[in-house]
């Protein structure tokens, strides 16, 4: 639906599609990361929207942070800034639970399990038993990225970009989230709806994080209403329309 309207550059972060993993040393971030974009933000003649969902919306939203005059909109589902939860008192028990994740994956690729880190990664987000029940080359190639999931982890955790850095931002966006997604990702999506001036954000009946397979449908005709919306106005700064998400 959104290819019908528009250029769409979809972009293979390291480790997936053709991009070969990091080749660097030291710390990785979500700039790291989001230095592939540069060349497309820095090159563009055209304003750009940025679509994005979970770490590939983290990524997205650092790259407009890096290259906000370029940016006409913004929509992202779930964002996995899981940084910001570490920045206050009343996210603490989020940031705890997301930590948890983190290390049960950790010690699942330090003992050679990447399946049992696979297993663990796709039950928390979709529910337990949720990996039991893909078929064994889903789960065969969700055990072969676990290596890539984990440096997402780390990209993540070392990407210390302060909340209030997000008022940079003041293209239009719209964060959505699922209602049935976990507390950690429901909370980022809050407080970026605080942080960025021009957000509406919405939360989207029966979905969960991994909405943007299970309610495509829904979600690309919210994202197609949005982005015509900016692509039509003659001020990109004009208020944003209400967005149903049917």
């Amino acid at each position: 639906m959104i290819s019908d309207r528009f250029r769409v550059v979809a972009v293979d972060l390291y480790g997936y599609g053709d991009t070969p993993m990091w080749p660097g040393t030291g710390a990785f971030s979500l700039d790291r990361e989001a230095e592939l974009l540069d060349d497309i933000f820095s090159e563009s003649r055209e304003p750009i929207f940025v679509v994005g969902h979970s770490y590939g919306g983290a990524v997205g939203l650092t790259a407009a942070l890096r290259h906000p005059q370029i940016i006409a909109g913004i929509i992202v589902y779930e964002p996995v800034l899981f940084g910001l939860l570490d920045q206050r008192q009343e996210t603490a028990q989020a940031a705890r639970e997301i930590a948890s994740l983190d290390s049960e994956i950790t010690t699942q690729m330090a003992r050679g399990k990447p399946a049992e880190a696979a297993r663990a990664f796709v039950d928390y987000w979709s529910g337990a038993g949720s990996f039991a029940s893909y078929a064994d080359k889903l789960r065969d190639q969700l055990a072969l990225k676990m290596n890539k999931v984990a440096l997402d982890f780390q990209a993540i955790f070392n990407s210390r970009t302060p909340l209030s850095d997000y008022r940079k931002i003041t293209a239009p966006t719209v964060l959505l989230y699922g209602l049935d997604s976990p507390a950690p990702t429901r909370i980022i999506t809050d407080l970026l709806a605080r942080t960025i001036a021009a957000a509406e954000v919405r939360g989207l009946l029966g979905l969960g994080h991994m909405g943007m397979a299970s309610g495509k449908e829904t979600i690309n005709r919210v994202a197609a209403k949005f982005l015509d919306h900016i692509r039509l106005s003659r001020d990109h700064r004009a208020s944003i329309p209400s967005l149903p998400a049917n």
